[in-house]
C-alpha cells in the first residue's frame, strides 16, 4: 500500500496505541448507546466487540452516522438538507449492517457465552511465486517518466472549482471558516484555501 495514503482515524489496521484507545473509548460509547436507542440488545450482543468483523462494521456505521447528523454547508454558506442524510443513513446504512450483524453473530445475540474464536486465513502457498511470475512478465520500467508541458506564463499552483470544493464539504472533508460568508476560506488536507472570485475557484495559501 502506497505510504503517500492519509489513512482515516477510523482505520483500526492502522492505528498506534494511543489511537486506538480514544477510538475504543469512542465506539464502546457510541454501540452502547445505539443498542439502547434502537433497542438493538438481542440483535447486536454484548459480546460485539470480540468479532473483528463486527467492530469493523459498527465503526463505519458510527462514523457514517457523525457525517449524516452533524450540519454540512457549501462553500456558498448553504446548510445541507441534513434531513436527508439522516432518513438515508437510517434506510441505507444502519438496517443493513443490523440484519448483517444479527445474522452473522446469531448465536451470541440468542444468550449464550460467546463462543467466536479467530481462524487464521489459509494463504496459497503459491502466492509469491505468482506474484513474482506477473511482474517478471510486465515490461520493466520506464528510466525516463513523461513530462507535462508548462506554460511559463500561467500559474500552476492547485486549484479547485466552486463545485468540487461544495462536494468535498458535504463530504465531510473540507470545513468552512464562516457558514455565513459566501467567500469564507476553507481548511483542506492541512491547507487553508482562499477563494478568488476573478477565476471562480479556490487556491491554496502561500
Amino acid at each position: 500500500m502506497s505510504s503517500d495514503v492519509q489513512w482515516s482515524r477510523f482505520v483500526w489496521r492502522h492505528l498506534d496505541q494511543a489511537a486506538a484507545a480514544e477510538l475504543w473509548d469512542e465506539l464502546a460509547d457510541w454501540v452502547q448507546w445505539a443498542r439502547e436507542r434502537y433497542d438493538l440488545g438481542d440483535r447486536i450482543p454484548a459480546c460485539w466487540f470480540r468479532h473483528p468483523s463486527a467492530v469493523e462494521q459498527l465503526t463505519a456505521l458510527m462514523s457514517a452516522h457523525t457525517a449524516a447528523y452533524q450540519q454540512q454547508y457549501t462553500v456558498k454558506g448553504v446548510p445541507v438538507r441534513d434531513w436527508d442524510l439522516m432518513s438515508n443513513w437510517h434506510r441505507v446504512d444502519l438496517w443493513p449492517v443490523v440484519e448483517r450483524l444479527a445474522r452473522d453473530l446469531g448465536e451470541c445475540a440468542a444468550g449464550g457465552s460467546c463462543a467466536y474464536r479467530p481462524r487464521p486465513a489459509h494463504v496459497d502457498p503459491e502466492l509469491n511465486e505468482f506474484v513474482a511470475t506477473d511482474v517478471a512478465d510486465r515490461p520493466e520500467t520506464s528510466t525516463t517518466r513523461p513530462t507535462t508541458d508548462v506554460d511559463d506564463d500561467a500559474d500552476d499552483g492547485p486549484e479547485l472549482t466552486t463545485i468540487d470544493m461544495e462536494d468535498l464539504v458535504k463530504r465531510g472533508d473540507a470545513v468552512v471558516d464562516d457558514p455565513a460568508d459566501p467567500e469564507s476560506g476553507v481548511h483542506y488536507r492541512d491547507q487553508h484555501w482562499t477563494y478568488d472570485p476573478d477565476s471562480d475557484t479556490y487556491r491554496p495559501d502561500d
